[in-house]
C-alpha cells in the first residue's frame, strides 16, 4: 500500500487534491492511504514517525517555506518524492 501527504492551508484545496489522487490510484488498481495536514510542523512530525510515498506540498504553508519542509521530510526519507502544487 503506497502513503501519500497534501499539506496546504486551504482546507478545501486540500481535499480536492486528495479526492483526485484517490480516484487516480483507485482508476490505476493502486492501493493507498492519502492524508492531509494543514501544519507543516504536523505532517513533518507524522513523516519523521512513517515515512510516506510522496508528499504534496504548497511552496508556503501557513508561514513555513515548502522547499525547506522538503528538505526536512527527505531528510528523515530520502526516498520520499515530493511534488510541489
Amino acid at each position: 500500500m503506497m502513503r501519500f501527504a497534501v499539506c496546504d492551508a486551504n482546507v478545501a484545496d486540500a481535499q480536492e487534491l486528495v479526492v483526485k489522487l484517490q480516484h487516480l490510484a483507485a482508476d490505476m488498481g493502486i492501493s493507498c492511504t492519502v492524508n492531509s495536514y494543514r501544519s507543516a510542523r504536523l505532517l513533518l512530525e507524522v513523516a519523521k514517525e512513517t515515512p510516506f510515498d510522496a508528499v504534496f506540498l504548497e511552496t508556503e504553508i501557513g508561514g513555513v517555506s515548502g522547499i525547506d519542509l522538503a528538505r526536512r521530510i527527505r531528510f528523515h526519507n530520502e526516498e520520499t518524492a515530493v511534488i510541489f502544487v
